[in-house]
């Protein structure tokens, strides 16, 4: 969503939303050093889903195919 018209749309509407409601809304954007934007932190959390919470305690057992 970082990086498409949805995001500028959802700004769009969270604005009018604010200025509608006289309400302030303060904007919080991640850090650049943050987790979201680290590549291998992407590939832990694809990592974490294929072994589905089983421990992988050998090389072998980490190669399995995920139970299905």
């Amino acid at each position: 969503m970082e990086n498409s018209s949805s995001r500028t749309q959802f700004i769009k509407r969270l604005v009018e939303f604010a200025e509608k409601s006289n309400i302030k809304i303060k904007l919080a954007y991640y850090p650049l050093y943050h987790s979201k934007y680290n590549p291998i932190e992407r590939v832990w959390g694809a990592y974490e889903n294929h072994i589905s919470g089983d421990i992988m305690g050998t090389v072998e057992t980490t190669l399995l195919l995920p139970k299905v």
